[in-house]
């Protein structure tokens, strides 16, 4: 991969033990192997960040979904491994790389955060977490050969889920084409609302999930 998108891979070390402990309670790691790239950036200013900007904004999902629930955080959650580990595709990977830099380039995009651990589910809710934003999307174009479980969770690899301004969406689309697939918009009310065939599958604030995410350690 380092070779493939002439991205210098500057180091690597495997973590077998990580331990950490507080008030009595000891959490493990598991054994995790860390690989570090770098790449130059020619104007910091240009760069992105991950949480949502204005109420309105079109929310997209960029990149293909698959039926990769393999090694997923929701199959670990309950304690499965599952067979579809994502797999990575370097050509479409770059392409839609090089497109999301054209589009960053002219100042199209407002947010964008990537897909790992959780899937597109967990990213969109990352992208609201401690503010008062909320969004409604609707997840039936996504994939619809595939589960709503999987289009949810699964974790196939080049994905980001990004946020545009109404006045950028015409270009953002142009440019992206068919790897940009609308999802909805944000909202200012703190809520989220996940749809499928314009039916509610998901609902919940995002004070409820940030609660969640701040606490989660604390809580074992």
């Amino acid at each position: 991969m380092a070779t493939f998108f002439d991205i210098p891979l500057t180091s690597g070390k495997d973590s077998m033990k990580n331990d950490f402990k507080a008030d009595g309670v000891k959490i493990s790691v598991p054994p995790t192997i860390l690989y570090s790239m770098t790449a130059k950036i020619a104007d910091v200013r240009r760069s992105v960040t991950s949480n949502f900007k204005a109420a309105g904004d079109a929310i997209y999902l960029v990149g293909d979904t698959y039926d990769e629930l393999g090694a997923s955080e929701l199959y670990a959650h309950w304690g499965k491994t599952g067979n579809n580990v994502p797999q990575v595709r370097p050509e479409a990977a770059k392409r839609r790389y090089q497109n999301m830099m054209a589009a960053n380039s002219e100042g199209l995009i407002a947010s964008c955060h990537d897909l790992s651990d959780g899937g597109m589910a967990i990213a969109l809710v990352e992208c609201a977490l401690g503010s008062a934003w909320g969004m409604t999307v609707e997840i039936s174009g996504i994939a619809p050969q595939l589960s709503t479980i999987a289009v949810l969770f699964a974790e196939s690899h080049s994905r980001f889920v990004v946020s545009v301004a109404p006045q950028h969406q015409a270009a953002f689309a142009r440019i992206m084409g068919s790897d940009a697939h609308y999802l909805g918009s944000v909202s200012n009310d703190g809520q989220v609302t996940i749809n499928y065939q314009g039916k509610p599958i998901a609902q919940f604030s995002t004070e409820t999930a940030t609660h969640a995410w701040s606490y989660a350690l604390k809580e074992l």
